[in-house]
């Protein structure tokens, strides 16, 4: 036997309808990948990093100039 349709055959209304559908509806088009948020990231996390590393290099440096400047002004001891 060969293949018979009759009709209303779902397999074939279905695969008619679909192609139907799918001439009528417009092309479309891909949407554009959502931008990733990590450059933003990175940058933050890096401009953070390198504030804090100035701030602590800042205060150690006003540290050790206000020792040099204790001990320049230093009394010296008073000779009898």
């Amino acid at each position: 036997m060969g293949d018979l349709y009759f009709d209303g055959d779902p397999e074939t209304d279905s695969t008619r309808r679909r192609l139907e559908r799918v001439l009528k509806e417009p092309p479309v088009r891909p949407e554009k990948p959502a931008r990733s948020r990590w450059p933003w990231k990175t940058t933050l996390l890096a401009g953070g990093t390198a504030f804090l590393w100035w701030q602590v290099r800042r205060r150690r440096l006003r540290r050790e100039a206000d020792l040099a400047d204790a001990r320049d002004r230093e009394i010296p001891p008073v000779e009898r």
